[in-house]
């Protein structure tokens, strides 16, 4: 796809289709079923006269997603959306839209790679050259607290300094020091705290399994210190860096577990948000489009973490492959997933666990006759296309 001759319109377009295949649905639809419950949760009361697809903040959406998940009594849950520019940023909402993906409700390192695997799914297709990802984490609650305290006494200290202009901007927001543009601010903010000395074990954990993870999927990526200035203290902070685009402006996101469970009330309300901020002049529809594709024919059972993460790969390859196929990011449990494709009546489960996933393979089952293949994963396109379509 050609960058200069891409609308707005179009890379809307693409990025739903692109989402949509990864699993990720449009929020206005996660409304209209807790509509059909007669809830609404940015309201009180039954469902307000109004259309769904209201929730346009990262809280309206998060907190609709928290609500439908505690109703339905199920596991996490992807949207993503179409909106203005969010606030607290230079882009107009005039001028710059935003699409967004959310995972909300998933606590692994999974969720942080799958979001982040999608966006440069949806940049590479529209000409996007990334060149790499930068990455901070100020942890948990217990982490963001001591950073803090730390940060704030650095910036006491130094306070006669900071130039006047700056001075209260850094009082109210001693993170602000970070990403300030001043020349003096820069050389304090080299000398400052850094968040990942303050990290627990377990945030710790979590952003080395985010490393290790990119590692494995070739990723370039580096740690930035600078990224800690986000008022909704995220637990992992990510931006992408790329060759300038005629389109996309600005790639950021990340993982806000304190956050959400702060604004929701409940232990669900975790999980990743990504943005890509787009010039929006010429945008025909406000909400995302979805390209309809002929019914699947297959379930993609994914059995435990390494095949989740493996799982990335065998969709990818089947999509460039134009093979839609069904498949969950909620469990890597055998059950759920039996469940959901006997709902669907694939006649045709494409399963991969552990030793599979080592091994480069899936085993592919014909439910009707029970006789089943182990097919290496750049075989699955021809191998699909003979048998199954």
């Amino acid at each position: 796809m050609s960058a200069r001759s891409l609308s707005p319109s179009t890379f809307v377009a693409k990025a739903a289709e692109i989402a949509s295949y990864y699993g990720f649905s449009p929020v206005r639809n996660i409304e209209t079923r807790l509509a059909e419950l007669g809830e609404h949760p940015l309201h009180t009361g039954p469902w307000p006269n109004k259309r769904p697809g209201s929730a346009r903040t990262f809280e309206e959406i998060a907190t609709v997603c928290v609500s439908c998940m505690s109703r339905e009594k199920r596991g996490p849950l992807l949207c993503f959306s179409l909106h203005g520019a969010p606030e607290g940023n230079p882009y107009s909402p005039r001028d710059f839209a935003e699409f967004s993906l959310q995972l909300i409700g998933a606590s692994s390192s999974l969720g942080d790679i799958f979001v982040l695997k999608t966006v440069l799914t949806i940049l590479q297709e529209v000409g996007v050259r990334a060149k790499e990802i930068r990455l901070n984490s100020v942890g948990d609650r217990e982490s963001q607290g001591r950073y803090a305290k730390e940060l704030a006494l650095y910036v006491r200290k130094r306070l006669g300094a900071i130039p006047v202009a700056c001075k209260q901007g850094v009082l109210e927001n001693p993170l602000s020091l970070l990403s300030c543009q001043d020349a003096t601010c820069k050389g304090l903010a080299a000398e400052a705290p850094r968040s990942l000395s303050f990290l627990s074990e377990g945030s710790r954990e979590h952003l080395r399994e985010v490393l290790e993870r990119l590692d494995r999927i070739e990723l370039p990526y580096r740690i930035d210190d600078s990224l800690t200035n986000d008022a909704r203290a995220s637990r992992v902070l990510f931006s992408l860096d790329f060759e300038e685009h005629p389109l996309v402006e600005a790639v950021r996101g990340g993982r806000y577990d304190e956050y959400l469970r702060r604004i929701t009330g409940r232990k669900e309300g975790m999980g990743v948000r990504a943005g890509i901020l787009f010039r929006k002049r010429g945008l025909e529809r406000r909400d995302p489009q979805i390209k309809v594709s002929r019914p699947a024919r297959i379930y993609f059972v994914q059995l435990g973490p390494e095949a989740k993460f493996k799982g990335l790969e065998v969709l990818e390859v089947l999509r460039r492959a134009h093979i839609p196929i069904y498949q969950s990011f909620e469990s890597d449990k055998l059950s759920p997933q039996l469940e959901e494709a006997t709902r669907l009546h694939v006649p045709y489960l494409m399963i991969m666990g552990h030793k599979e996933a080592l091994e480069n393979a899936v085993i592919v089952r014909n439910v009707g006759n029970r006789m089943q293949h182990i097919v290496h994963i750049g075989e699955l396109p021809v191998f699909l296309k003979r048998q199954v379509a």
